[in-house]
């Protein structure tokens, strides 16, 4: 009897605590969906998952951010969809959008921010102190152009290993690894050596993590799925090399300034500057930095070469185009100079047409710090709002036919509003700026135009694959030879 009471006693204390908590989640969810429930978009389809059946591949064939383009066309410029329990409002009104660029009404919230850590490794921590947008002007970079040639030169001779009409290459491959190298030389002044070693261990950790980064998106209760722990061992172990490289990167290069060797003017140097002017950074920011810039700024980089060389495929009079000016312009096998950048007009176009229709960053995210009124709706406080630049870039009011490639648009306004144009997307998400990208493009594809042939391999799908970045999702398979 007195058994069967200490176990009724048991069973109440442990199951009321639990019915309590049950009954306040559920009311702290029923909030939220009131709260936002004057805010339109598709029907949830559970209480607790929200639209993430919406999203998910079997469920929906297209790209995130195409569903989304799909949602617009049906509940307007201003919704909200559900992650679970968690609401996003997506905007996509050039006239709101400006409002979201006021600092003290909007937080920024990237997708940074899920990765200070990756299995309770640190990982980019608080990447984004150092304005590596405004550092990568076009001066800094014309005076990068020798290593923007010895990095796409050798790029170069290792295609012309593969370039015998029947091997396949991926493309996207080996993109990543010129951006690896690029990045390594122009920012942090070190050789990487990767295109022509995919075996180099800095190279093989970027790509775990890289890879990792996504996997953990996707697999929120990943700290309970034991059979995944190895695998999450190895991400740290990989972080840990990343971390350690970095951190003996920026010890030589304070060795070598307070030993007052000669110092290269990268954005190594321009970081070291930083932090001497602000007191508030620190080693641990710079090297948090040193990550951000490897694994968010190569994936952008890659995303623009891979679709830069699909468009060719999808348009030869533009590539017919091309062609004609790389040879008009950067004759023969010479290095691209200085003074070719601005000749190459058309193919500063074509870089600025490709970024429009084939944006590397999905989504955009900020929060509200405080209830505002966008689009008529009011976004309670500490609300998730995203931006989708595809859907900005395909704006039939900010553009004419959106939809269509056509470079020409920019021969006639170089300069259009950020409501209009969102390449790299906004403020710290633009790691890797446009500057960056026009000398890639620049300094490698007249070269590649005038020296191979391209044949894209047949079968294979090139419809955009969204993860950390945009990319087709095959990796533009190709054959080559030389010319």
């Amino acid at each position: 009897m007195a058994v069967g009471l200490v176990l009724s006693f048991l069973a109440a204390s442990i199951i009321f605590p639990l019915f309590t908590l049950i009954f306040c989640g559920f009311l702290f969810v029923q909030n939220l969906h009131k709260r936002h429930s004057r805010i339109p978009g598709p029907k949830r389809d559970s209480f607790i998952w929200g639209n993430v059946k919406e999203f998910q591949p079997q469920h929906n064939k297209k790209a995130r951010f195409l569903v989304f383009e799909d949602l617009v066309g049906k509940h307007g410029s201003v919704l909200v969809t559900w992650d679970m329990i968690k609401p996003v409002v997506t905007v996509s009104d050039p006239e709101v959008l400006k409002s979201i660029f006021k600092p003290a009404d909007f937080k920024d919230v990237s997708s940074r921010g899920e990765f200070e850590t990756i299995f309770e490794q640190r990982f980019l921590g608080k990447g984004g102190k150092f304005d590596s947008c405004s550092f990568f002007d076009k001066k800094f970079m014309e005076r990068q152009m020798k290593n923007f040639n010895h990095c796409c030169g050798a790029f170069l001779e290792e295609l012309k290993k593969r370039a015998n009409g029947g091997d396949e290459v991926k493309m996207a491959d080996m993109f990543s690894k010129l951006t690896s190298d690029l990045i390594a030389k122009i920012a942090f002044g070190f050789d990487l050596n990767c295109i022509a070693d995919s075996d180099v261990p800095f190279y093989k950790a970027l790509r775990a993590c890289q890879e990792a980064s996504w996997w953990k998106l996707c697999n929120p209760f990943h700290k309970w799925d034991i059979g995944s722990y190895d695998y999450q061992n190895d991400v740290i172990e990989a972080v840990k090399y990343l971390r350690d490289f970095g951190k003996k990167v920026i010890d030589s290069r304070r060795s070598a300034m307070e030993e007052g060797e000669a110092i290269l003017e990268d954005y190594l140097t321009g970081m070291f500057r930083a932090v001497d002017v602000d007191s508030s950074l620190t080693f641990d920011d710079m090297l948090d930095e040193f990550v951000t810039v490897f694994i968010v700024g190569q994936d952008q980089l890659t995303s623009l070469l891979s679709n830069f060389l699909l468009v060719l495929f999808q348009h030869p009079l533009i590539e017919e185009k091309l062609y004609e000016e790389a040879i008009n312009v950067v004759q023969g096998s010479r290095d691209v100079a200085i003074e070719d950048l601005d000749k190459l007009n058309y193919m500063y176009c074509v870089t600025k047409e490709t970024l429009r229709l084939n944006p590397p960053i999905p989504a955009v995210s900020m929060e509200t710090t405080k209830e505002e009124k966008l689009g008529g709706y009011l976004i309670p406080e500490k609300t998730t709002v995203q931006i989708i630049p595809y859907i900005m870039q395909t704006d039939p009011i900010a553009w004419s036919n959106p939809k269509e490639f056509n470079p020409e648009r920019f021969m006639e306004s170089k300069e259009l509003s950020i409501a209009a144009q969102l390449p790299y997307c906004l403020r710290k998400h633009c790691y890797i700026n446009d500057n960056f990208a026009e000398c890639l493009v620049k300094a490698l594809f007249p070269c590649l135009l005038q020296k191979f042939k391209f044949v894209l391999v047949p079968g294979q799908d090139v419809r955009p694959q969204e993860e950390l970045t945009i990319l087709p999702k095959d990796g533009v398979l190709c054959t080559m030879t030389l010319i």
